[in-house]
């Protein structure tokens, strides 16, 4: 089945499509490794989408907690100061944030909507379609790793396959989407 319809500029061969079965989903060798431009414009629109998303899960944590706590007879001002409440904020933020990710990126499209716009997928090293688990782990190493250190982002442009930490931990990398005769 191909990952899109066959008149779409990117339509791929029948053998390309997304199966399964362990058949790769980008022939590496045709697939060129993405250019730097393109993985931070792609990164700006999904940080804004992702941002939104994590901003809507940490304020429905807020709201809950609040909730829950003027049904226990609490101040629902005193959570401010609580760290379960501060914890939990960051925790809807960076959790939905990563799920965005990984749901995306382990589509059929194996991109998020800024890489599938600007024309760039997600592939393990084999050529192939990441799981959920495997998009799960390099979106939480990626968010870890830019919260901890943001000159992180630089290795991107040193590595030869332009692989930022979380594709090497993870065994994943970001291609431009081939296109076919």
């Amino acid at each position: 089945m191909p990952i899109v319809d066959d008149d779409s500029p990117f339509a791929a061969p029948e053998h390309l499509g997304v199966i399964d079965d362990g058949t790769p989903i980008v022939d590496l060798e045709l697939a060129a490794p993405a250019d730097h431009g393109a993985r931070f414009f792609a990164s700006l629109v999904d940080g804004v989408l992702a941002g939104l998303l994590g901003y809507i899960g940490a304020i429905v944590v807020g709201v809950v907690m609040a909730f829950g706590m003027v049904l226990l007879g609490g101040n629902p001002d005193a959570l401010a100061d609580n760290p379960l409440f501060v914890l939990s904020f960051a925790v809807g933020f960076v959790g939905l944030q990563a799920l965005y990710f990984a749901v995306f990126e382990s589509s059929r499209y194996a991109a998020s909507p800024g890489k599938l716009m600007l024309g760039l997928k997600v592939v393990t090293d084999g050529g192939l379609r990441m799981t959920f688990g495997q998009a799960m782990s390099r979106a939480l190493t990626k968010q870890f790793l830019l919260n901890l250190c943001w000159i992180l982002a630089v290795l991107v442009l040193s590595d030869p396959l332009h692989k930022g930490p979380w594709g090497s931990v993870t065994n994943t990398r970001v291609v431009n989407r081939p296109r076919y005769p």
